[in-house]
């Protein structure tokens, strides 16, 4: 059921992204000119002369696991044309490549994932050595509640109420990483303390 889901979510944002993606705009052949979108999407070509990189970036909403929806299209200019999908933090630093060497004719859907990332820019280059028509959107996929940011020290701590539940996510990237979440507990009588903590990975790591 959960393969399913995935499959039938997957297809509707492809849908949907197709149908109200925003055209890029020349020039954005560098990180400098790169075109900013949303999770309605983008379109634009690649691959057509000297044009052989299209940069583009976003900022997600919130923090977590972001998937990246592609589509593209060998239009059978040339058979078994090359193309690249970068992904760059605001640094530049890669986060992760879909590459497509010898591409088929005709249209494709891929994607990629980023684990644990923060809501800061995230750039896309797509690179071609020969015409490719493309389509790609993104979202967040849930990784849990969303802790009050900062509280990254002891200074910065903050309640967490005496026998309630408290949530957050740790562990998000932008160029630097959230690794510490600080609370301080008021505990209204003297005694034994016991904290129960209960913890997702979601970052598909082992």
């Amino acid at each position: 059921m959960s393969l399913f889901r995935t499959m039938v979510t997957g297809l509707v944002c492809l849908l949907s992204f197709s149908l109200n993606a925003q055209t890029e705009l020349e020039p954005n052949n560098t990180f400098a000119t790169a075109n900013s979108f949303t999770t309605t999407g983008i379109s634009g070509n690649v691959g057509t002369g000297l044009d052989v990189n299209d940069h583009f970036y976003f900022i997600p909403a919130q923090n977590g696991r972001i998937k990246i929806y592609l589509q593209y299209n060998n239009p059978a200019a040339v058979v078994g044309p090359d193309l690249y999908f970068y992904a760059y933090n605001k640094s530049q630093t890669t986060l992760g490549t879909t590459s497509l060497p010898n591409s088929a004719l005709g249209t494709h859907n891929d994607s990629l994932i980023l684990n644990c990332r923060s809501a800061d820019t995230i750039f896309i280059r797509i690179n071609a050595n020969a015409t490719f028509t493309y389509t790609f959107t993104y979202a967040v996929l849930p990784t849990g509640t969303n802790d009050v940011e900062p509280n990254n020290s002891f200074a910065q701590a903050t309640f967490a109420g005496y026998g309630s539940t408290t949530s957050g996510r740790i562990g998000h990237t932008s160029v630097i990483t959230d690794a510490n979440d600080y609370y301080k507990i008021y505990i209204p009588n003297n005694g034994r303390f016991r904290l129960f903590t209960t913890y997702t990975n979601t970052a598909a790591n082992a």
